[in-house]
């Protein structure tokens, strides 16, 4: 017995099949519809159409209601349309053993690191307010959540650690604390957390 897809074989079977070897041989080349809307998901976030990208993950959703990695990347479109309430909803629906997955943790971080960005000030502002009192630890602080805002994450990591270095308890160590999320939210590979790790522990050491 050949299967066909696409005018290739994909499956070539010999004797006689059980209905359930036969079900578990056929089934992952039956294009699912959830499959199909994933794909448009996949050209949708390539156009950085987010809004699109989140209605069919929805629709997907509805398709395979117990299918987790698409509740991840629901809270994924979430969190780039500036939904961060929603995405936190979303992740908290997760099964408990996907939900300590690393990649959740990743998105966990990402979504803490963009809510530091969405009371702080506009940039140029907050740099010429510095310049004018580089001691200003409240205005350092802001600027550094500024640049997350920005996704200029390479002055955000010098500004948290320029508050760590002149001041440990400022803000409950906020210069180390904004250090860590950045880490976790950019991952280990990261050149510029790779530099700032380096620092950072030469300082504390």
């Amino acid at each position: 017995l050949l299967l066909f897809k696409d005018g290739k074989i994909v499956e070539e079977m010999i004797g006689l099949q059980s209905p359930e070897d036969l079900v578990a041989r056929i089934g992952p080349h039956i294009d699912k519809p959830a499959n199909r809307l994933r794909r448009a998901v996949q050209d949708a976030l390539m156009a950085e159409d987010h809004e699109l990208a989140l209605s069919l993950l929805q629709q997907a959703l509805v398709e395979e209601p117990n299918n987790p990695g698409i509740l991840v990347d629901i809270a994924r479109a979430q969190l780039a349309l500036g939904h961060l309430d929603d995405a936190e909803h979303s992740l908290s629906q997760l099964p408990a053993s996907v939900a300590v997955a690393p990649d959740v943790d990743t998105l966990k971080s990402e979504i803490a690191l963009a809510r530091q960005a969405t009371d702080a000030g506009p940039v140029d502002k907050l740099l010429a307010a510095l310049d004018a009192d580089p001691t200003n630890k409240e205005t350092r602080l802001e600027l550094a959540k500024a640049s997350v805002g920005a996704n200029n994450h390479a002055a955000a990591l010098e500004q948290y650690y320029q508050l760590m270095v002149s001041d440990r308890d400022f803000n409950n160590d906020a210069g180390r604390e904004g250090l860590l999320s950045i880490f976790a939210a950019l991952g280990s590979d990261n050149d510029h957390v790779r530099s700032y790790r380096k620092k950072m522990a030469s300082f504390l050491n």
